[in-house]
């Protein structure tokens, strides 16, 4: 544990989340990409960029969140909640896309 830098303060399953949420919407994209054109895809996915950053950087925007919001956000449990939503987020919009899909076939 080094408080100069690293890691030592991000969750224990962050690597687990960016690499999950990578990877479905990789999986996804690849499926619109085939059905549509990559470049309607592009402009299609552009929208998942939010809930990945959400994911991405959930233990650094807790920590801003927790810092500037008074006492209502938690800074224990804020990581978690900003990847439940960060996560709701992206199913939310996977569904529309495979939807869509589903429609055009």
């Amino acid at each position: 544990m080094d408080p100069d830098g690293g890691d030592y303060a991000t969750s224990k399953y962050l690597k687990w989340h960016q690499r999950l949420s990578i990877l479905v919407v990789a999986v996804l994209f690849a499926c619109y990409a085939v059905r549509f054109g990559v470049g309607i895809s592009i402009r299609h996915f552009a929208s998942f960029v939010v809930p990945l950053i959400l994911i991405w950087f959930s233990d650094d925007l807790s920590a801003w969140g927790s810092r500037n919001s008074g006492a209502w956000f938690s800074s224990t449990r804020g990581d978690t909640y900003v990847r439940i939503c960060a996560w709701l987020i992206l199913f939310l919009l996977a569904a529309l896309r495979i939807m869509a899909i589903a429609a055009a076939g």
